[in-house]
């Protein structure tokens, strides 16, 4: 049983060549001293030797079917499949976003504009004209260009001005103060705070730059009327100054030109940073707010 089993598990191929095989054995070995078989007449062996080359031409012929199916060619199917992601995984797209990334930053001052979905003026200003969604302040003295804001005063009976927006209880309000010209009564200022909505610059924690007959102080204080409570330095003419406010949700810091100049101030509720001046008559200020930025 295991020798029949044997053969059926045997190619056909094989067999074919085994059986050729044996018969041109037979053939050949018998032709003058028969060795395992005596075959007569002649013709008979003959037919041995052509049966037995017809059954190993048939027995190779199978056998050559036979290896395209056990070691097919991989390298012709192969090469779409590793090509075709070369070309569709283009990096293009990828480039085409990062080279036209959104803005990191939102500008307070761009376009010429004081935004009024951002900035309000106080109440009581002489000029709030609106143009779009921008405010026209230049008769209160404030004007924008080239995302900076200009305060601009000149030969103008007493006069004050502000400009507030909300701002969140942890955030950092950070600028450069720059001063042309500053030529005005004793206790007039310009300021910079943190306050509430309806303060105007008499209820919060202000900087601000005040002239007296010999030199401008920065001071810091709780009213534009005051005198302030700590004199904080001299301020020389064309210098630029950089403020920082930093809200720690309950309470806030202030900065000048990175030295800590108040600490742990009072955060009001709903907080507004404001930007003010109060001067008196045949007041000449010429200043400029720049690289005006809150990182939240």
């Amino acid at each position: 049983m295991e020798v029949i089993a044997a053969l059926i598990n045997t190619p056909a191929s094989t067999l074919l060549i085994f059986l050729g095989a044996i018969f041109i054995f037979i053939a050949i070995a018998t032709i003058k001293k028969p060795i395992i078989i005596d075959i007569k007449p002649p013709s008979n062996r003959k037919l041995a030797f052509i049966v037995g080359v017809i059954l190993i031409g048939a027995g190779i012929y199978l056998l050559t079917l036979q290896i395209p199916e056990q070691s097919p060619d991989t390298s012709v199917t192969a090469t779409p499949i590793i090509e075709s992601p070369t070309f569709t995984a283009s990096p293009q797209p990828i480039l085409s976003i990062t080279d036209t990334p959104s803005p990191m930053s939102v500008s307070f001052f761009e376009n010429d504009c004081i935004n009024s979905d951002i900035w309000t003026p106080t109440p009581f200003s002489k000029s709030r004209k609106i143009a779009g969604n921008c405010w026209d302040l230049s008769d209160n003295g404030f004007k924008v260009a080239d995302g900076n804001l200009f305060i601009s005063i000149q030969n103008k009976p007493p006069v004050s001005g502000t400009m507030s927006m909300s701002v969140l209880e942890t955030s950092s309000i950070k600028f450069d103060v720059k001063i042309d010209n500053f030529a005005t009564g004793e206790n007039n200022n310009l300021a910079f705070g943190v306050g509430t909505s309806d303060g105007w610059l008499t209820a919060g924690e202000f900087i601000f730059y005040r002239l007296t007959e010999s030199k401008i102080y920065v001071v810091q204080g709780t009213s534009v009327v005051e005198y302030g409570r700590d004199t904080i330095n001299n301020y020389k003419i064309g210098s630029v100054d950089t403020l920082e406010f930093q809200l720690n949700k309950l309470s806030f810091d202030i900065y000048l030109n990175g030295a800590k100049v108040a600490s742990n101030l009072a955060l009001p509720d709903s907080p507004f940073f404001w930007i003010g001046y109060r001067v008196a008559e045949n007041a000449k200020i010429n200043a400029v707010i720049s690289n005006f930025s809150i990182q939240e």
